[in-house]
């Protein structure tokens, strides 16, 4: 629900003025073949991720200009307006929000993030779409 997403958020606030986030959502390790199938979403893009196996977390990182909706879709809607890898690996908790004013600004930081994320943490998987 909205409520339980906005309570996840709460830590996350910093008081700023700038609503472009850089999020990191720790999701489960088992693909979601149910939803796979249900969605249509192909058994090749399960298997792409093969190297996903033996990871001690699966990290998703994205961007958005709207957090709220966004972690909405990936978790509410996964496969109509969220992400075909959340939709197989569920999001459980949100790692981390950093917020910028600028969208271009956010979009360097997920690629810097999802980079050291996988520098800091080399048994962990990490997800970005950028």
């Amino acid at each position: 629900s909205i409520s339980s997403i906005v309570l996840e958020l709460l830590p996350h606030t910093d008081g700023s003025f700038a609503d472009n986030a850089v999020y990191v959502l720790e999701c489960i390790q088992t693909p979601g073949i149910s939803t796979a199938i249900r969605y249509g979403i192909s058994l090749a893009s399960i298997s792409r991720y093969k190297n996903l196996d033996g990871a001690d977390r699966v990290l998703y990182v994205g961007v958005s200009s709207n957090l709220l909706r966004r972690l909405h879709q990936h978790i509410n809607l996964p496969v109509e307006e969220g992400a075909n890898f959340t939709a197989l690996y569920r999001p459980i908790r949100v790692r981390q929000v950093g917020w910028f004013r600028s969208y271009d600004r956010a979009e360097k930081a997920e690629a810097l993030a999802a980079d050291l994320l996988d520098d800091r943490f080399p048994d962990d998987f990490v997800a970005y779409p950028g």
